[in-house]
C-alpha cells in the first residue's frame, strides 16, 4: 500500500500555507498549470482553481497566488518589520518583478502574494556629508594652518559647498558592485544597508575632487580628517528595487 505524501513534501507542491485552514498549490504537468486548493474553516473559504504555470504579462497591483515557474529569483529582501519581498526575473521579456510575500499570519483569505512594481532591477547608493561635522574639520585645519598643504582646505571647502558632487563617484562605483558583493547573501536588507558591511572596497574613497589625484598626499590628509571626524560614512550605503 503506497502512503500519500503531505503536501509540503510532494515534488509537485509549489507552495503550502497554513493559517485558518490550508492553501495548496500544486503543479499539473499535463496542463502546464498551477492548481490552487484553498481550504478554510469558512465555507467561502474552500474554492479550487487553475492559473497557467508560467506567466509573461504582469502589472503592479496584481495578486498572485503562486510564483510563475518561468520567474526566476534574484534576491529576497529581508525587513526589519512588516513582509518580506522577493525580486524576480522575468527571462521571455527581461522584466524584474518586485513582489511583497504573503506575511506568516495572514489569513487564508489575504493569503496571495502582491506585485508591487514590474520594470528593471536598479541599484542605488547613497552617502550623506555630514556638514556640521565637516565645518569642524575645516575650522581645524585652518587652526593648524601651518600643518596642512593649502590644497587641504580647498578641497574640503570644495565638500562643503558641492556634496552630491563629491560623493557621486563612489555612489556610482557602489552601485555598479554592490550586485557582486551579496550574491552569496541568503537574503539582504529591505534598506539601505553596506554590502561590505566594514569598509568601502574603492581605492579613491568616498569624496573625490576633479582637480586632485586620489593618490596624492592631499587627498591622504583629506581621507584622515573625514574619518577622524566622521564626515562621510566609510561606505556609501546602497539598496535594491524595481522600477
Amino acid at each position: 500500500m503506497t502512503r500519500e505524501l503531505p503536501p509540503q513534501h510532494d515534488s509537485s507542491t509549489v507552495r503550502h500555507y497554513r493559517a485558518d485552514g490550508t492553501l495548496t498549490v500544486t503543479r499539473d504537468e499535463e496542463t502546464n498549470e498551477h492548481v490552487i486548493k484553498s481550504r478554510g474553516h469558512d465555507p467561502n473559504d474552500k474554492w479550487t482553481r487553475r492559473v497557467p504555470a508560467t506567466r509573461t504579462d504582469v502589472e503592479e497591483g496584481d495578486k498572485l497566488w503562486s510564483i510563475p515557474d518561468n520567474w526566476t529569483h534574484s534576491y529576497t529582501l529581508k525587513p526589519d518589520h512588516g513582509s518580506q519581498k522577493e525580486i524576480y526575473h522575468i527571462p521571455e521579456t527581461g522584466e524584474d518583478v518586485l513582489v511583497s510575500l504573503t506575511h506568516p499570519n495572514n489569513y487564508l483569505v489575504d493569503a496571495w502574494h502582491s506585485v508591487k512594481a514590474v520594470g528593471v532591477e536598479t541599484w542605488t547608493a547613497h552617502a550623506e556629508v555630514d556638514q556640521d561635522a565637516l565645518t569642524d574639520a575645516i575650522t581645524f585645519v585652518n587652526d593648524h594652518a601651518h600643518e596642512f598643504d593649502d590644497g587641504v582646505v580647498h578641497f574640503l571647502q570644495y565638500v562643503r559647498e558641492n556634496p552630491r558632487e563629491a560623493v557621486e563617484g563612489a555612489e556610482d562605483v557602489a552601485a555598479a558592485h554592490a550586485p557582486e558583493a551579496v550574491e552569496d547573501w541568503n537574503g539582504i536588507p529591505a534598506g539601505e544597508f553596506d554590502p561590505w558591511r566594514v569598509s568601502f572596497r574603492n581605492e579613491n574613497g568616498v569624496v573625490s575632487h576633479p582637480d586632485c589625484h586620489h593618490r596624492s598626499d592631499v587627498m591622504a590628509d583629506v581621507r584622515q580628517l573625514l574619518a577622524e571626524f566622521d564626515v562621510v560614512p566609510p561606505s556609501p550605503l546602497v539598496s535594491v528595487t524595481v522600477r
